[in-house]
């Protein structure tokens, strides 16, 4: 019973909470990360559910032990926030395994799809009618903080990011990039989800618009030309491509139709085109990357084989402007960046494993938000990273159901199929004597 609120809490209030020190504590993670830890260590599960999550958890243990040799090698640097990072790192993908757990798997996804829509139209309410308007302190951000002046919300041009119910634009945007991927194969999970699922899809595309997420946008076209090429394509692509084509332009059209109407079309030409080529630095990033490589490189040898190996915790990715890869590698070491590529790629290889090709629309959503994270720091605030794991081991369960689905049918056919010319022949002498007598 208590499956559906645990969700909402996760997707729709991931920043209800309050500020200790230092660090905001949220309902969500607490919520998230007990309920991840719960199914995890739970001993009462089916030897093949547990199955299911061990290579996960092998994958897993590795990057937590070279969490810990990072730990140690810079403990003279370390404080209460490099603490939380490294926590919010090793503790995250628990949550994996309370999606692949998941019993009720099309209730969850219900509530997945109404997340999205929550999320994506909350921010499109923000834009047009202002974001501390609409906020409602201590639910839609942390109680006491105030959403403008402590958040990074505004552009070069001094728009504001919606950032719906995530705090800023770009963790919206990440949660919205794995609704849309949700919202994209609902029908095969249920058809009577498709009007919900076309409403989940534009909630999706309006909210990643407003938050002005040029991360996002980036993340969706990388994993669009990941699904689109010959290894990856669904063999189905070919003839409904005009049906998938068809859905993005009414999404895309909606959103223009709706912006025309209010006379605000000019901020999101401004934003992910006009900033884009005015700014060679990508928000600072290039320069950011520069002074770390410059810095790395006019190390001595030892300095850099420890940077290399455990990563420097006096580096700080925000401060530094040192997002994506780079900060993975500058904070923990090059082990400690290829075991969380390991790692995130661990349900992308399961569900492949079980719906080969066919895979490639219920991973779509997971591989933008993934491909956000090569420039984009989101996975270090949380809820991002639990989120994303969460949605994994859902995905992954639902790969797991449809395989399974898709084998009894096959199953079912090929024994008819068998039943009729086999069976009637070795049948056919009987029925002679009986037609006979």
């Amino acid at each position: 019973m208590l499956i559906a609120p645990i969700w909402i809490v996760a997707l729709v209030f991931p920043k209800a909470g309050l500020n200790v020190g230092d660090v905001p504590l949220t309902v969500a993670s607490v919520v998230v990360m007990v309920y991840g830890a719960f199914h995890f260590a739970y001993p009462g599960y089916p030897a093949r559910r547990r199955a299911e999550s061990r290579r996960f958890t092998r994958v897993h243990l590795g990057l937590v032990w070279i969490l810990i040799l990072s730990l140690v090698a810079n403990l003279g640097s370390l404080d209460t926030v490099d603490l939380t990072t490294w926590l919010l790192l090793v503790g995250s993908p628990l949550a994996f395994h309370a999606g692949l757990r998941t019993k009720d798997t099309k209730r969850v996804f219900v509530v997945v799809l109404c997340s999205t829509v929550a999320v994506g139209f909350y921010g499109l309410a923000q834009n047009l009618f202002g974001v501390s308007e609409t906020a409602i302190p201590g639910l839609t951000h942390i109680y006491g903080e105030d959403l403008i002046r402590n958040n990074p919300i505004r552009t070069a041009s001094g728009t504001l990011k919606s950032p719906s119910f995530y705090h800023n634009g770009n963790l919206a945007a990440a949660f919205l990039l794995s609704g849309l991927g949700f919202a994209l194969f609902a029908s095969r999970v249920d058809r009577r989800l498709r009007g919900l699922a076309v409403l989940a899809l534009l909630g999706a595309v309006l909210g990643v618009a407003v938050s002005l997420a040029r991360a996002g946008a980036l993340g969706f076209v990388v994993a669009a030309l990941i699904a689109l090429s010959p290894r990856y394509r669904p063999p189905w692509i070919a003839t409904r491509a005009a049906t998938m084509a068809s859905v993005l332009f009414v999404a895309a059209g909606a959103m223009l139709l709706g912006y025309i109407l209010t006379g605000s079309t000019t901020f999101l030409v401004e934003r992910y085109v006009f900033e884009s080529l005015a700014d060679p630095t990508a928000a600072g990033r290039t320069d950011g990357y520069a002074a770390w490589w410059s810095d790395l490189t006019s190390q001595s040898f030892f300095e850099f084989f420890h940077s290399a190996t455990f990563g420097d915790w006096s580096i700080n990715p925000v401060e530094d402007q040192l997002e994506g890869i780079p900060a993975i590698i500058a904070n923990y070491g090059l082990f400690g960046f290829m075991a969380m590529v390991a790692l995130v790629a661990v349900p992308f290889k399961m569900i492949r494993e079980s719906l080969g090709s066919e895979g490639t629309v219920y991973w779509f959503g997971l591989a933008a938000t993934a491909a956000m994270w090569l420039i984009d720091n989101t996975f270090l605030f949380p809820p991002t990273l639990m989120t994303w794991f969460l949605l994994a081991g859902l995905t992954v369960q639902i790969s797991i159901d449809k395989a399974a689905t898709q084998g009894l049918d096959q199953n079912e056919h090929k024994g008819s199929s068998a039943a009729t010319p086999a069976g009637l022949a070795s049948r056919s002498p009987q029925l002679d004597e009986v037609s006979a007598s």
